[in-house]
This record gives structure tokens, C-alpha cells and sequence, in this order.
């Protein structure tokens, strides 16, 4: 953002400050309207930053899914196992209360 110093300067003398009172407000408003605003080159030089980290984040993201993938795979798979096992127990336990009722018809009888 353009800052003339010398219209400001005049323009405070003007409304009756002395020079060296002129210039170091010119001086103080210059630096803080200018000093923090970032120039094209700065956000430039921020995007290859940003498209740098992006690329390495990414690359960190594919080598994860690499090495844990497979493995990730393999818990799904576990699961599904774990789950059949849990079907199987639950068809025995009902296989096990019919012999249950089935001795206890049988000695009820005898």
C-alpha cells in the first residue's frame, strides 16, 4: 500500500506541527501501514511453501496407506473371522440347550 510521507508531513505542518513532530508520526504511520503487508514476491513464496508441504503430507499419506493397507486388510479379514466364530459358538449354544431339553425330557421320563 502506498504511503506518501511528504504529503503527510506537509499536511501535518499544516495543521501546526513542527517538522521534526511531522516526520517521526510520518515515520511511525509509514512503518506500521507498510511494515506488515505482504508483498506479491512474499505470497508467492508462500504457495511453493504450501504446494512443498501439500506434496510431502500427500507422500507421507500414500506411504501410510502402503505399510499399513495390507495390514488393515488383514484386520477386515480378521474381523469377518471373529464374527463367523461368534455365528458358529451362538448355533452351538442352541445345539446345546436342545440336548439339555432332550436329557432332561429323558430323565423326566425314566
Amino acid at each position: 500500500m502506498p504511503f506518501n510521507t511528504h504529503a503527510f508531513v506537509k499536511r501535518l505542518t499544516n495543521a501546526g506541527f513542527t517538522e521534526p513532530q511531522a516526520e517521526a508520526l510520518s515515520d511511525t504511520v509509514h512503518q506500521a501501514v507498510t511494515g506488515g503487508v505482504a508483498t506479491k514476491a512474499d505470497i508467492a513464496e508462500l504457495r511453493v511453501g504450501l504446494r512443498w508441504v501439500t506434496g510431502i503430507g500427500a507422500g507421507i499419506v500414500a506411504i501410510l496407506v502402503g505399510a499399513f493397507g495390507f495390514e488393515f486388510n488383514m484386520l477386515l479379514g480378521i474381523n469377518a473371522d471373529i464374527a463367523a466364530l461368534q455365528t458358529a459358538f451362538a448355533a452351538q449354544g442352541a445345539d446345546i440347550a436342545a440336548i439339555k431339553e432332550a436329557v432332561q425330557a429323558l430323565a423326566a421320563g425314566n
